[in-house]
């Protein structure tokens, strides 16, 4: 996913810095236009500048790239940024002012050239700065984290933890260590506590959020680590291998870098980061307008509900989400006020083979709440989960933190993507669908997905909602 991500990155750096060096030079050119140096003849059409634009479009772009600016793992400083950037804008007047000399080009003078290299490199400069900034900015804050679990205690463990915290902006925060020796449990590192040993990493993922864990341990590990990693990736944990310590065979075809550290990548989650970034963006664009459009009904619900039962008009739940992170989920209040109190003695008639507490005519549904549920308008006020990003529109249903607890290792790695409103299991029955094959067919979800399976999905969830196909 590192390397995924990169990429997108660096895609998107390369095509923003080309677009900043079109705008450059269309702005040097209005400038000379309004603001003439007397020394300067004056401008012709910008037409006829343009094949001038797209000699200098692909070399600067191409001396950029053999300056490894865009290897931004070897870029250490600002200053180094800014320099490249510089130096390039050096070469490009010295061809372009070169070029024009020899073939006598009068309109493409140094006035023009230098002028279109000030503005460029400014702005690039200027750019790269700001996106830098932001981007340190929004990590420092919590933004943006992911919650790193470190298997290992020894030197270089320690070196990758060092480095971990000295560069907060790439958005790491350590949960703790584990270790071989139960007797470490307990210490510190670095003023990180050693949480565990390495049998206690199914535990420490049920118990908590962790993202990913990063085995950093000696070669004489290699067998111990063997079970946790198996159990990390039954239960949907990414995990990554100090390579380094490794034969080069085995890291090869999945290898990462960390300033350096090569590690090795395990995931069973999608690694398409140009389509999730697309599927995030759709997620929060459609939430929003759905909102808006959807409101009146939002006012019309929330009447029938304050009219028809004494309570509030929202139902608020703390449910599991990515990695079994906790939020609270909204739904339009389809049972009485005190529900949740009225459940334990009503366990008995639970008809769901599963943790998942289902009956048919369950006698807290209220006259309106029945109608919300076999329409599922209950599910509205989800939106706002999706716009505030604990949810998708696509996804796994959240279940109850009750339910994970009863959860068998393999049907863990359901959380392992964002839960969502809607999935195979609400547009194949729902109700009707054991919980066994619920869970088979979430994480044939995760297993298959791609921006086409998620589009497959919204239709199909129109027909299941119109004829309250397994609702209950």
């Amino acid at each position: 996913m590192l390397r995924e991500r990169a990429k997108l990155f660096r895609e998107l750096t390369q095509t923003t810095d080309l677009l900043i060096t079109f705008i450059s030079f269309i702005v040097t050119y209005y400038t000379l236009g309004y603001f003439p140096a007397p020394w300067l003849a004056p401008l012709l059409p910008l037409k006829d500048y343009l094949w001038l634009f797209f000699i200098i479009l692909p070399l600067w772009w191409l001396l950029l790239r053999i300056h490894g600016f865009y290897n931004s793992r070897r870029i250490k400083s600002m200053t180094s940024t800014a320099w490249i950037i510089i130096k390039t804008g050096i070469m490009i007047a010295l061809v372009t002012g070169t070029f024009a000399f020899f073939f006598n080009l009068h309109h493409i003078n140094r006035t023009f050239i230098f002028t279109f290299i000030i503005i460029n490199v400014s702005s690039l400069i200027a750019e790269h700065f700001i996106a830098r900034f932001i981007l340190r900015i929004i990590r420092k804050r919590g933004y943006n984290y992911r919650e790193l679990l470190i298997a290992g205690t020894g030197k270089r463990a320690v070196e990758l933890t060092k480095k971990v915290l000295r560069h907060t902006w790439w958005g790491f925060r350590i949960v703790g260590f584990v270790d071989k020796d139960p007797e470490m449990v307990g210490k510190e590192i670095l003023g990180i506590k050693i949480i565990g040993t390495l049998n206690d990493i199914p535990r420490l993922v049920k118990e908590q959020v962790i993202d990913e864990i990063i085995f950093s341990v000696p070669r004489n590990w290699l067998n111990d680590i063997e079970a946790p990693i198996y159990a990390c990736e039954e239960m949907g944990i990414k995990t990554k291998l100090a390579a380094d310590l490794f034969n080069p065979l085995i890291a090869k075809s999945h290898l990462d870098d960390l300033d350096g550290i090569p590690l090795l990548t395990l995931s069973t989650t999608p690694q398409k980061a140009g389509q999730l970034l697309i599927k995030q963006a759709f997620d929060i664009i459609t939430s929003l307008f759905l909102l808006i459009i959807l409101s009146p009904i939002f006012l019309i619900i929330a009447l029938a509900i304050k009219i028809s039962s004494s309570g509030p008009v929202f139902f608020k739940q703390i449910r599991c989400g990515l990695n079994g992170r906790k939020f609270f989920l909204y739904k339009f209040r389809s049972m009485v006020d005190n529900a949740e109190k009225m459940k334990a003695r009503l366990e008995k008639y639970n008809e769901a083979d599963s943790p998942v507490f289902k009956i048919r005519n369950d006698p807290r549904i209220t006259l309106v709440g029945k109608f919300l549920r076999k329409t599922s308008m209950d599910e509205l006020p989800q939106l706002f989960n999706v716009l505030r990003g604990n949810m998708s529109l696509v996804g796994s249903r959240p279940p109850l933190p009750s339910e994970v607890d009863h959860y068998k290792r393999s049907q863990r790695r359901r959380l392992s993507m964002k839960p969502g409103i809607t999935c195979l299991w609400q547009i194949n029955g729902r109700s009707e669908v054991n919980f066994d094959t619920w869970m088979k067919m979430d994480l044939e979800y995760i297993d298959n997905w791609s921006l086409a399976l998620d589009c497959r999905i919204l239709i199909k969830t129109i027909p299941a909602i119109l004829f309250s196909r397994g609702a209950m």
